[in-house]
Formats: C-alpha cells, structure tokens, sequence
C-alpha cells in the first residue's frame, strides 16, 4: 500500500488546515485596587447620569417619559438637572441646568478633538479585533461606549469617518 502524499491529505481534508481559536479556562486571582475602588463607588451613577443627559438634551422632558428614573435621582443632582412644571394642568418636566449644558459643550469639544478621535477609534478597533470574526453587533457596543470613550452619537460621529477601519451592516 502507497502512503498517500502531502498534496492528498490536503485535498481530501482541508478542515485539518484550518486553526481554530480558543479562550484557555483560567482561573486569574483578583487584584483589588483600593484608589479605583473608591473613584468606582464614588462615580457610580455617571453612566445613567450621562444616558439621561443625551435624552434631555434637545429640550425639556414630562418626568414620566424618564420612569425608569426615579425623583430622588433628579433631586440628587440639583446642579445638573432642574425638575419644574410648565403650567399646573401639565406633569413635572425636567430639562438640565446651565451648568449641565456647559459641562456638554466641553465633553462635545473634547469628543471632537483630533488627537481623542484617533484614540477612541484604536481603542475600538482593538476590542474588534479580539472579537471572533471581527465584528461586533452594535449593542454590544453600545455596552461599551462609555468605556471606551466613544461619544454618544459614535456610529455617525466617529465611524462615518473611518470607512477604511469600520463598516456598519443591518
């Protein structure tokens, strides 16, 4: 019997060529961070207070579209937001302060600099291509936004402009 050559085991099981990536189990001791910990506890409720922010921002909200906010919450950040009624037959509205929209200007300002454009747009592709074929949903994204440093409105502000890394499908 001929032992079959390189070319034929190739043809018949070209499977065999093909590697495939794995996560390895492992198991990585937690290591605490006593500085991160206490600006983590600290700054817990920015990611809704940002979430938040987006939506008002255009106009003055009734305070029953934001149900998933309680009062308290608004009442926590006098600074930022200001809870008021229109007119007595009308619900309480909440829109933000002068102070918020200030504030909005500078992160919009720095969302749009050059120099944290090219850094958000690295620190995206990177997480893209950790993933399985490179590409990610965009909800997942979405969970990661905030992280990342991506502004609010990425996929028309930041990924519009980079066709050569990035393609959106439906």
């Amino acid at each position: 019997m001929i032992p079959p050559s390189p070319s034929f085991s190739a043809t018949i099981l070209p499977h065999r060529l093909h590697h495939l990536r794995t996560f390895i189990d492992a198991r990585v001791k937690w290591a605490r961070d006593p500085f991160l910990d206490t600006a983590v506890s600290k700054e817990k409720n920015l990611k809704q207070l940002f979430s938040l922010k987006n939506q008002i921002l255009s106009s003055s909200l009734p305070l029953s579209t934001l149900s998933s906010s309680p009062v308290k919450f608004f009442q926590k950040y006098p600074s930022f937001f200001r809870i008021f009624q229109p007119c007595p037959s009308l619900p309480l509205h909440i829109k933000l302060t002068s102070q918020a929209l200030t504030l909005h200007k500078e992160e919009s300002a720095i969302h749009s600099s050059p120099c944290h454009r090219n850094d958000a747009v690295k620190r995206l592709a990177k997480v893209l291509m950790l993933a399985n074929a490179r590409r990610l949903p965009l909800h997942v994204v979405n969970k990661f936004k905030y992280d990342l440093g991506l502004p609010h409105n990425y996929v028309t502000a930041l990924l519009a402009d980079y066709p050569e890394y990035f393609q959106v499908f439906q």
